[in-house]
């Protein structure tokens, strides 16, 4: 479709109206400035010959005695160009890689803080506006030129080019179009982007998120309690608050210090006491309680009242061996005999493995006896003696070690696991008499880590210091104060020979039974350790934690708009080369076309012989119409028309 200088097709279609004569032109308002005015019947608007279309211009500047054709150049020709679309497809491409690197520089970084008051929202915002908005440009351009490619070559309803016109315009238009077309057409794609954009900024909006995550902080520091070393005091009082603590308290906990609530430890290591616990029932074994000989009661005058003892031997398997003591009462009727054992081996026994921990400080070890029924009818003692045997017996170990922590504190609540304990293991080092050395020991037990071999050189120190904290070397000490048997309970023996158990425990005892054995050491452990590391000058250092808020990009919710900008490349694309293949002038989404394809006289250089006026592009029309001018008025006829005064001859459209 072109619009000619050959206007024989178009000019059946239209009548001439009537020029207004010399003197209305004078008594005109407009004389001075020709105008276009248009003039129609106002009630018969379906009758297409009422309407006519009447052209004038300014006199002046066509009154010329060469007619010229129109300038070409300059910034109208850009019109009849892709090229202000390619400028803003490239802008809305360049837009969108913006927001990509600007979102893939902050992502996982803290929150910035920019300056004049400027947020990374309304930055990204911006950038994918500025995007929408060029990609829009674009589509409404390509469908407004899909709409001259669509009645190129056939005869098209005139409301189709409404359609067109509408979907170029907005989203509700786009819509219709689309419904109209069914989305099998060109256009379709180009209105499928118009009405997905819509959707653009809350997709936009979804991608970035500012959740809190903890930072190191510098200002502060942390520190976590920490033992390098071992070095109590020689009056074994140590031993004793850990032992009453181990029984009494629950809170051996060793807190560290966060100055923020939030802070963080790389795995660091420490000496303190581990406790080691296992059933060793079947292992364990009783003798000696057989060679119990009965005492002769009948005599009661002749016999005293003393109570006369036999020793039971319990072996827990590995040498460890507890007695356990039986005790006749010879004129009460009565006897003593084990119910509960507890014993202990320490450094001067030298275990040398218990559990499979090598040379352990401490092997304690429970055993239960049983001896027949309560109430049983037992008509011989010695029977009842030989009857004696182990329930149950439990082996525990308590000793140095070294624990690998790895330690937290979240929201003021510390974290405090321990991920590997190394036993490490005991030895003697052997001294000369004539040497002398802190603490004026000949040999002493020493402990040290596994990963720690020796030799070790011994030296004097200076007065208030400990040993080398490099070989953790440990002091031993005797045990015999913290040696004991405790074993009582009392049977009594009725007149009908049955016997009747009752117990008399001291409250250590009791609360050690009640409590169990196990809970015990581990408590009391867990004791030595708090004593350990606060006797101690030392402390594992870790990092303070402090909220900040960091960039969080979704990136899946870029998706969508990266479908959008493609879809609308494509359809821009597309447009062109089909506008190519029909090698039709851009006219885009003007409206001038309507009005110079066929308005054979609106303007007068196309009635002059020669001239080279010819309205195939946009910037020619563009050129025109600035010189053109139009009103609408009415008319007696009631006919609207668009007229011209200032030259004769037909000039109808």
């Amino acid at each position: 479709m072109e619009c000619r200088k050959d206007y024989t097709t178009t000019a059946a279609y239209y009548q001439r109206p009537q020029v207004a004569s010399t003197e209305s032109r004078a008594s005109s308002p407009v004389d001075s400035q020709d105008t276009i005015t248009v003039f129609g019947d106002r009630h018969h608007h379906n009758d297409l010959r009422s309407r006519s279309l009447v052209a004038r211009t300014d006199r002046d500047k066509f009154n010329t005695k060469t007619p010229s054709p129109f300038k070409h150049g300059g910034w109208a020709s850009l019109d009849d160009t892709w090229f202000l679309e390619c400028l803003a497809m490239a802008f809305s491409f360049a837009s969108f890689i913006a927001v990509i690197i600007i979102l893939r520089a902050y992502d996982q970084k803290p929150s910035p803080n920019l300056s004049y008051g400027l947020t990374l929202n309304s930055i990204v915002s911006l950038l994918a506006t500025a995007s929408r908005s060029s990609l829009l440009f674009v589509v409404a351009a390509a469908v407004g030129q899909l709409k001259w490619i669509w009645i190129q070559h056939r005869e098209r309803p005139v409301l189709d080019m409404q359609s067109f016109d509408d979907a170029s315009r907005g989203p509700l238009g786009a819509l219709y179009l689309l419904f109209q077309h069914r989305g099998l057409s060109i256009a379709s794609l180009g209105a499928i982007v118009t009405v997905l954009s819509m959707a653009l900024d809350p997709f936009i909006q979804q991608i970035l998120s500012y959740p809190v995550q903890q930072t190191p902080g510098s200002s502060t520091q942390a520190t976590m309690p920490q033992a390098l070393t071992f070095a109590s005091n020689t009056n074994y009082t140590f031993l004793e608050q850990s032992y009453n603590a181990a029984l009494w308290n629950t809170d051996f906990a060793v807190n560290p210090t966060c100055p923020s609530g939030n802070c963080t430890w790389p795995e660091f290591q420490s000496l303190g006491f581990c406790s080691k616990c296992q059933d060793v029932t079947d292992l364990a074994t009783i003798y000696k309680c057989n060679q119990w000989t009965e005492p002769d009661v009948d005599d009661q005058e002749n016999l005293t009242d003393d109570q006369k003892d036999h020793s039971c031997t319990v072996n827990s398997g590995n040498g460890a061996n507890g007695t356990a003591v039986v005790g006749y009462y010879t004129k009460k009727d009565g006897m003593s005999i084990p119910a509960d054992l507890i014993w202990i081996l320490g450094l001067t026994d030298r275990v040398e493995s218990s559990l499979g921990v090598p040379y352990p400080i401490f092997t304690f070890a429970h055993a239960q006896f049983e001896a027949g029924s309560a109430n049983a009818t037992i008509t011989n003692i010695t029977e009842f003696v030989h009857g004696i045997r182990l329930k149950s017996v439990q082996e525990c170990v308590l000793s140095l070690c070294l624990k690998t922590y790895n330690v937290s504190v979240t929201s003021g609540t510390p974290q405090i696991n321990v991920t590997s304990i190394d036993y490490g293991e005991r030895f003697t080092n052997n001294l000369p008499v004539d040497d002398e050395i802190e603490y004026g020991y000949q040999d002493i037990d020493c402990w040290r880590p596994t990963d720690r071999p020796g030799p070790f050189n011994f030296v004097k120190l200076p007065t208030g210091t400990g040993p080398i904290p490099s070989n953790f070397p440990f002091l031993g000490y005797k045990t015999e104060w913290y040696n004991f048997n405790f074993s009582t309970s009392s049977w009594a023996m009725s007149a009908d020979k049955s016997w009747h158990t009752s117990a008399n425990f001291p409250a250590a005892f009791t609360r050690v039974l009640d409590y169990g054995l196990g809970s015990l050491l581990s408590d009391m452990a867990a004791a030595l350790t708090k004593y350990t590391v606060q006797t101690g000058n030392t402390s594992a250092s870790g990092t303070v934690m402090i909220s900040q808020a960091f960039v969080k990009v979704s990136w899946q919710w870029l998706t969508f708009p990266s479908v959008l900008l493609v879809a609308g490349i494509v359809f821009w694309i597309t447009t062109v080369m089909k506008n190519r293949q029909h090698r039709l002038s851009l006219w885009k989404s003007s409206i001038l076309p309507m009005l110079y394809c066929g308005a054979e006289k609106i303007d007068p250089r196309l009635e002059r012989p020669g001239s080279a006026a010819d309205y195939t592009k946009i910037s020619q029309m563009s050129q025109s119409a600035q010189i053109t001018r139009v009103k609408m008025e009415d008319i007696v006829d009631g006919r609207l028309r668009l007229g011209r005064n200032n030259w004769s001859g037909p000039s109808v459209i």
